[in-house]
Protein backbone atom coordinates (compact mmCIF):
# COMPACT_ATOMS: atom_id res chain seq x y z
CA UNK A 1 0.00 0.00 0.00
CA UNK A 2 1.30 3.27 -1.38
CA UNK A 3 1.63 6.12 1.58
CA UNK A 4 0.61 9.61 1.14
CA UNK A 5 3.89 11.86 0.41
CA UNK A 6 5.54 8.53 -1.70
CA UNK A 7 5.61 10.66 -4.96
CA UNK A 8 5.99 14.40 -5.14
CA UNK A 9 6.95 16.88 -7.53
CA UNK A 10 7.84 20.65 -7.24
CA UNK A 11 8.92 22.68 -10.32
CA UNK A 12 9.01 26.41 -9.43
CA UNK A 13 8.57 27.41 -13.48
CA UNK A 14 7.62 24.37 -15.30
CA UNK A 15 7.63 24.89 -19.14
CA UNK A 16 4.76 24.21 -21.56
CA UNK A 17 4.12 23.72 -25.19
CA UNK A 18 2.05 27.52 -25.28
CA UNK A 19 1.41 26.71 -28.88
CA UNK A 20 -1.38 24.52 -27.61
CA UNK A 21 -3.55 27.15 -25.74
CA UNK A 22 -2.47 30.09 -28.06
CA UNK A 23 -5.87 29.10 -29.85
CA UNK A 24 -7.35 30.28 -26.67
CA UNK A 25 -5.65 33.94 -26.31
CA UNK A 26 -8.37 35.88 -28.55
CA UNK A 27 -11.03 34.67 -26.20
CA UNK A 28 -9.27 35.37 -23.27
CA UNK A 29 -8.16 38.85 -24.81
CA UNK A 30 -11.58 40.20 -25.49
CA UNK A 31 -12.80 38.78 -22.26
CA UNK A 32 -10.00 40.91 -20.42
CA UNK A 33 -11.03 43.91 -22.84
CA UNK A 34 -14.73 43.83 -21.84
CA UNK A 35 -12.97 44.32 -18.58
CA UNK A 36 -11.33 46.83 -18.73
CA UNK A 37 -13.16 48.79 -20.96
CA UNK A 38 -15.86 49.01 -18.29
CA UNK A 39 -13.93 49.93 -15.42
CA UNK A 40 -12.99 52.76 -17.92
CA UNK A 41 -16.79 53.78 -17.91
CA UNK A 42 -17.70 51.70 -21.57
CA UNK A 43 -20.54 49.57 -21.24
CA UNK A 44 -19.52 46.54 -23.10
CA UNK A 45 -21.63 43.48 -25.22
CA UNK A 46 -18.61 40.72 -25.21
CA UNK A 47 -19.85 38.98 -28.52
CA UNK A 48 -18.34 35.52 -28.19
CA UNK A 49 -17.90 33.12 -26.41
CA UNK A 50 -20.18 33.89 -24.07
CA UNK A 51 -22.05 36.78 -25.75
CA UNK A 52 -25.63 38.04 -25.53
CA UNK A 53 -26.78 36.56 -28.93
CA UNK A 54 -29.31 39.16 -29.04
CA UNK A 55 -27.20 41.70 -29.92
CA UNK A 56 -24.90 39.38 -32.38
CA UNK A 57 -25.83 36.00 -34.03
CA UNK A 58 -28.50 34.22 -36.05
CA UNK A 59 -31.43 35.24 -34.02
CA UNK A 60 -30.68 38.53 -33.71
CA UNK A 61 -34.65 39.73 -33.86
CA UNK A 62 -34.72 43.12 -35.06
CA UNK A 63 -32.69 42.08 -38.14
CA UNK A 64 -35.10 39.76 -38.76
CA UNK A 65 -38.31 41.00 -37.94
CA UNK A 66 -39.98 38.89 -35.38
CA UNK A 67 -42.34 41.57 -34.02
CA UNK A 68 -45.14 39.38 -32.72
CA UNK A 69 -45.72 35.77 -30.70
CA UNK A 70 -47.79 34.37 -34.27
CA UNK A 71 -50.09 31.19 -32.33
CA UNK A 72 -51.88 30.69 -35.41
CA UNK A 73 -48.74 29.46 -37.49
CA UNK A 74 -47.32 27.73 -34.48
CA UNK A 75 -50.48 25.42 -34.14
CA UNK A 76 -50.83 25.13 -38.20
CA UNK A 77 -46.74 23.74 -38.05
CA UNK A 78 -47.58 21.81 -34.68
CA UNK A 79 -50.76 20.01 -36.42
CA UNK A 80 -48.08 19.10 -39.58
CA UNK A 81 -45.40 17.77 -37.46
CA UNK A 82 -45.01 17.56 -33.99
CA UNK A 83 -46.33 14.17 -32.29
CA UNK A 84 -44.34 13.97 -29.49
CA UNK A 85 -45.26 16.98 -27.61
CA UNK A 86 -48.79 18.12 -26.51
CA UNK A 87 -49.93 21.09 -27.69
CA UNK A 88 -49.89 23.15 -24.48
CA UNK A 89 -46.42 21.67 -24.04
CA UNK A 90 -44.91 22.78 -27.63
CA UNK A 91 -46.83 26.32 -27.14
CA UNK A 92 -45.09 26.98 -23.61
CA UNK A 93 -41.70 26.32 -25.08
CA UNK A 94 -42.28 28.24 -27.48
CA UNK A 95 -43.68 31.02 -25.83
CA UNK A 96 -40.59 31.06 -23.51
CA UNK A 97 -38.09 31.16 -26.54
CA UNK A 98 -40.64 34.35 -27.54
CA UNK A 99 -40.44 36.01 -24.35
CA UNK A 100 -36.28 35.52 -24.20
CA UNK A 101 -36.10 36.21 -27.35
CA UNK A 102 -38.02 39.87 -26.75
CA UNK A 103 -36.21 40.76 -23.97
CA UNK A 104 -32.77 40.56 -25.39
CA UNK A 105 -34.61 42.56 -28.55
CA UNK A 106 -35.50 45.15 -25.88
CA UNK A 107 -31.81 45.06 -24.35
CA UNK A 108 -30.37 45.53 -27.57
CA UNK A 109 -32.24 48.45 -28.70
CA UNK A 110 -31.90 50.46 -25.40
CA UNK A 111 -27.91 49.87 -26.04
CA UNK A 112 -27.76 50.91 -29.83
CA UNK A 113 -30.65 53.70 -29.32
CA UNK A 114 -30.81 55.87 -32.13
CA UNK A 115 -28.01 54.12 -33.73
CA UNK A 116 -30.11 50.50 -33.85
CA UNK A 117 -31.08 51.32 -37.73
CA UNK A 118 -27.51 52.20 -38.52
CA UNK A 119 -26.00 48.60 -36.68
CA UNK A 120 -29.07 46.89 -38.12
CA UNK A 121 -27.18 47.86 -41.87
CA UNK A 122 -24.13 47.65 -40.59
CA UNK A 123 -24.82 43.67 -39.92
CA UNK A 124 -26.39 43.09 -43.48
CA UNK A 125 -23.52 44.79 -45.08
CA UNK A 126 -21.12 43.00 -43.64
CA UNK A 127 -23.65 39.37 -44.08
CA UNK A 128 -23.45 38.77 -40.25
CA UNK A 129 -26.60 36.34 -41.12
CA UNK A 130 -25.56 34.34 -44.05
CA UNK A 131 -22.98 32.18 -42.35
CA UNK A 132 -21.01 30.65 -45.19
CA UNK A 133 -20.62 34.26 -46.31
CA UNK A 134 -19.77 36.58 -43.44
CA UNK A 135 -17.26 39.36 -44.26
CA UNK A 136 -16.41 39.61 -40.86
CA UNK A 137 -17.13 39.16 -36.89
CA UNK A 138 -16.81 42.01 -34.07
CA UNK A 139 -15.14 40.79 -31.02
CA UNK A 140 -16.58 43.56 -28.81
CA UNK A 141 -19.61 46.29 -29.46
CA UNK A 142 -19.21 48.96 -26.81
CA UNK A 143 -21.28 52.05 -26.02
CA UNK A 144 -20.13 55.72 -24.23
CA UNK A 145 -21.40 59.04 -24.37
CA UNK A 146 -23.98 57.47 -26.90
CA UNK A 147 -21.40 57.20 -29.67
CA UNK A 148 -20.97 53.06 -30.52
CA UNK A 149 -17.37 51.60 -31.17
CA UNK A 150 -16.89 48.16 -33.13
CA UNK A 151 -14.29 46.45 -31.82
CA UNK A 152 -11.63 44.22 -32.64
CA UNK A 153 -9.16 42.53 -30.17
CA UNK A 154 -5.34 41.57 -30.92
CA UNK A 155 -3.82 39.95 -27.97
CA UNK A 156 -0.51 40.99 -29.53
CA UNK A 157 1.03 43.50 -31.54
CA UNK A 158 2.05 41.12 -34.34
CA UNK A 159 -1.72 40.16 -34.20
CA UNK A 160 -2.44 43.81 -34.97
CA UNK A 161 -0.32 44.05 -37.69
CA UNK A 162 -1.14 40.89 -39.22
CA UNK A 163 -4.95 42.33 -38.93
CA UNK A 164 -4.38 45.68 -40.16
CA UNK A 165 -2.71 43.97 -43.58
CA UNK A 166 -5.58 41.71 -43.73
CA UNK A 167 -9.36 41.36 -45.43
CA UNK A 168 -11.11 41.42 -42.74
CA UNK A 169 -9.94 45.28 -41.51
CA UNK A 170 -12.43 46.67 -44.43
CA UNK A 171 -15.55 44.67 -42.41
CA UNK A 172 -14.62 46.43 -39.49
CA UNK A 173 -14.14 49.73 -41.38
CA UNK A 174 -17.35 49.60 -43.03
CA UNK A 175 -18.33 50.64 -39.28
CA UNK A 176 -17.52 54.21 -39.85
CA UNK A 177 -19.76 54.30 -43.33
CA UNK A 178 -22.89 53.88 -40.74
CA UNK A 179 -21.63 56.39 -38.18
CA UNK A 180 -20.01 53.55 -35.48
CA UNK A 181 -16.27 53.69 -34.85
CA UNK A 182 -14.42 50.99 -36.09
CA UNK A 183 -11.58 50.41 -33.19
CA UNK A 184 -9.01 48.31 -32.48
CA UNK A 185 -7.77 46.90 -29.14
CA UNK A 186 -3.91 45.42 -28.53
CA UNK A 187 -2.74 43.88 -25.28
CA UNK A 188 0.03 42.13 -24.50
CA UNK A 189 -1.20 38.60 -23.43
CA UNK A 190 1.18 36.33 -21.85
CA UNK A 191 0.10 33.16 -20.04
CA UNK A 192 2.78 31.90 -17.43
CA UNK A 193 2.67 29.51 -14.08
CA UNK A 194 4.77 29.47 -11.23
CA UNK A 195 4.82 26.82 -8.06
CA UNK A 196 3.56 23.40 -9.67
CA UNK A 197 2.93 20.76 -7.43
CA UNK A 198 2.18 17.45 -7.96
CA UNK A 199 0.87 15.52 -4.28
CA UNK A 200 0.58 11.65 -4.40
CA UNK A 201 -2.37 11.12 -1.76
Amino acid sequence: MTNMGDFELKLRKPKFDRSRIRVHYGNLGEIIAQEVLKKQGFEVWLTRPVGNLGIIGKDYIPLHGLTRFDEDTLRRHYNLHIRKQTWEEYRDEHLEFYKRELRDMKKTEAFLGDKLDAFKQYLKRIKLDVVGERMYIPDLVAKKNGEIYVIEVKSSERARKSFLKGKKLKGLMLAREFGLIPTVVTLNLKIETSEFELEEL
